[in-house]
């Protein structure tokens, strides 16, 4: 069986390493900038007022992206992942975030 990890972490966080070190083992995927739902719409910025002038606003233009990645594992591989992930946030106390994993009902290509 093939399955789907899921990995999204906070704002800006630098997850470089963590993705060397998974391509160092072996590991593929795809790694995205992500936003989250609420920045997309609290990011609105009121253009009557200049960013050096509102504090909101410029905080949301220093906002970085939610760094976002997804593997295909086989069956066994998930442990292994999840303790990169989990060592390299320190539980995600370090690096806040989250992880999830599903079944894949079909999958084919190369990854």
């Amino acid at each position: 069986m093939n399955y789907v990890l899921y990995a999204v972490f906070e704002s800006g966080a630098k997850i470089d390493e963590l993705l060397w070190e998974l391509h160092q083992k072996g590991f593929n995927g795809t790694a995205l900038n992500g936003s989250s739902i609420n920045s997309l719409f609290s990011s609105v910025l009121n253009e009557d007022e200049p960013s050096v002038l509102s504090l909101a606003n410029a905080l949301v233009l220093s906002k970085g992206n939610n760094p976002t990645f997804f593997l295909v594992l086989k069956e066994g591989q998930f442990d292994e992942v999840r303790k990169l992930i989990e060592d390299y946030t320190e539980s995600f106390a370090k690096i806040r975030g989250g992880i999830f994993m599903w079944p894949l009902s079909f999958y084919e290509g190369s990854f």
